[in-house]
């Protein structure tokens, strides 16, 4: 690392974090760069062995948008001349290696962060940046059999450092014809392995077949093993068995939700849903009968079935509308199990955008991007799918192609003005999850869209009672119902260091200026409600959506009701977490 640069550093929270608010520094005009005269010279190196590594490729961000990028040469060199000063960041890649980052981060809120280091005129950092190869996990999958399975899905999800929380998919593969598989660049950490071997659900399938199974043999999560990776190291010569499973017949039909009648000329995909897993992408696929009707071999379990059709009398070309689609949820037992699928262009969803507070209502976007309505999975997995969304005249709108259970969200860019609520019948399908059928018409849907919002502001002490700014916030919701992940009533907030300690200079105040503003230490745009909110030494970055780590931050927290009429303000204690893996 660039080991003369002894001063402090400015977070900025990692775009990964969701739901988290950083403070921005305070502008001092007495410190704008004077000339171009700092630079920046290292070498890039093996973190290993130290040896160099030759075009690594280093980028560097810097102020005014400043980008360079040089390549390293044979002794790993690089450097940047002439240079204003101001924050900058450093990064470096090299193909076989994991990403490099200078100033290096961590895992937790106030080190995992987007990290600047500070430069001064005339000053010139040299060092040394250490890349390092990912871990990897390998090894090889039989059936019960203890023959290979081949065409497998492998799936390596790391499980959260805190101990609770939903495991994040990191990356994957598929074992070749002699079963064996490897997962490579990975980060150090804990990750589960889950198989997903190939289905073959047509009814004249096999009896008895390989289930999806998690390392080091299991049907669940809760079971699995984790597998320890190392910083560089691998994980080699794992023998997986995959579990077997006893089908069952699973009949069903495809309906024309036009005509009423069975769809013809048609195929089924399946997938199975595994708890606490994303729907991934191990489908299968039968055809369905002239008569609209199918069958399948299926083990117990859930399942998401889709269904497709083409439009009686097409031919050529498709056209919109000609395929028509439909999807369910099976849970499928040891009995027999019938279901009905309904065909069509899908669910559509028409309403208005409607304009609440001072702000009056801004002509129509030109761009598309500025303002869209649209619907995903609520576990961010394949269990949602949409079609077209339309902005029109009046700020009307219209959502087409709507399939399974969805959550509603707005990705606007119209200043001030933000969405607070998309409202139909009391329900607001931003937090309430919808499932939606071919042929299925929603009406009157009401896009809030408010230029009033919530705000919080933070008082903090530590342990001696002395005001600190060295803290994380977590603003979380009362009902727990909304403790998921990407749940946007959860919160987070890192302070920004005072300006003295990022530029390791002096603040001075001449007589005749006013002292700077200080950073405001708050969060908005949460909706109103009522809330716990703490404040924390550090937290885990991955462990902010954990249910059972809230639950045991609910009993310390202070409770606050949040509204968009006046701004609330809140004084809290240092409080450490008890939660394993919380702290720093």
């Amino acid at each position: 690392m660039f080991r003369q640069l002894a001063i402090a550093i400015v977070f900025l929270l990692a775009a990964r974090t969701a739901g988290a608010q950083i403070s921005v520094l305070p502008r001092d005009t007495s410190l704008a760069p004077r000339a171009d005269t700092a630079a920046i010279k290292g070498r890039v190196v093996d973190g290993q062995t130290g040896s160099a590594l030759a075009r690594a490729r280093v980028r560097l961000h810097g102020p005014g948008g400043l980008q360079r990028t040089a390549l390293t040469g044979e002794s790993g060199t690089f450097a940047f001349t002439a240079l204003p000063a101001g924050l900058y960041t450093l990064d470096a890649n090299k193909s076989t290696y994991l990403q490099g980052r200078y100033p290096e981060s961590g895992h937790t809120l106030r080190s995992n962060a987007r990290l600047f280091f500070p430069l001064r005129d005339g000053q010139v950092l040299d060092g040394a940046m250490s890349l390092f190869h990912g871990g990897a996990i390998s090894g090889r999958v039989v059936d019960s059999h203890g023959e290979p399975v081949e065409l497998a899905n492998v799936q390596v999800m790391r499980v959260p450092r805190s101990g609770g929380g939903r495991p994040a998919m990191r990356s994957g593969g598929v074992t070749n014809d002699l079963g064996e598989f490897r997962v490579p660049r990975l980060e150090p950490g804990r990750y589960l392995l889950l198989v997903q071997p190939r289905r073959d659900v047509q009814e004249d399938g096999p009896s008895t077949q390989s289930l999806p199974t998690f390392f080091p043999g299991v049907l669940t999560r809760e079971q699995a093993l984790p597998i320890a990776i190392e910083r560089s190291s691998s994980v080699t010569g794992l023998e997986m068995t995959l579990v077997d499973g006893t089908m069952s017949r699973v009949t069903g039909t495809l309906i024309d939700s036009t005509s009423g009648r069975p769809a013809i000329s048609g195929f089924v995909n399946v997938r199975a849903v595994v708890a606490g897993v994303s729907v991934g992408s191990d489908g299968a696929s039968a055809p369905v009968k002239p008569d609209g009707t199918f069958e399948l071999r299926l083990a117990p379990g859930e399942y998401q079935i889709e269904g497709r059709a083409m439009r009686p009398g097409t031919v050529g070309p498709l056209q919109a509308g000609d395929e028509q689609i439909g999807m369910a949820r099976l849970t499928v037992g040891d009995a027999d199990s019938d279901v009905t699928i309904v065909l069509g262009r899908g669910a559509t969803v028409t309403g208005r955008v409607v304009f609440e507070g001072r702000t009056p209502a801004p002509p129509l976007p030109s761009n598309p991007g500025q303002f869209r309505l649209s619907f995903s999975s609520p576990d961010r997995g394949t269990g949602c799918r949409m079609g077209r969304s339309d902005l029109g005249a009046n700020w009307t709108f219209s959502v087409d192609g709507l399939l399974g259970t969805c959550v509603a969200e707005v990705s606007s860019s119209l200043g001030l003005l933000a969405a607070r609520a998309v409202m139909v019948n009391d329900v607001d399908l931003m937090d309430q999850p919808v499932s939606f059928q071919s042929g299925q018409q929603l009406r009157n849907v009401e896009v809030i869209v408010t230029d009033k919002q919530t705000d919080l502001t933070f008082h903090v002490t530590d342990a001696r009672g002395q005001p600190t700014s060295e803290y994380v916030a977590l603003v979380f919701p009362i009902d727990k119902a909304r403790w998921f992940e990407s749940s946007r009533y959860i919160q987070t907030f890192v302070p920004a260091p005072p300006l003295d300690q990022v530029l390791d200079v002096p603040e001075t105040v001449t007589p005749a200026a006013a002292p700077p503003t200080a950073a405001r230490e708050s969060v908005s745009g949460l909706p109103p409600g009522e809330y716990y909110v703490v404040a924390l030494d550090d937290l885990e970055s991955e462990a902010v959506h954990d249910p059972a780590l809230l639950d045991s931050l609910s009993r310390v927290a202070t409770r606050i009701t949040l509204t968009d009429k006046a701004a609330a303000e809140v004084s809290l204690r240092l409080v450490k977490p008890a939660s394993p893996g919380a702290g720093r």
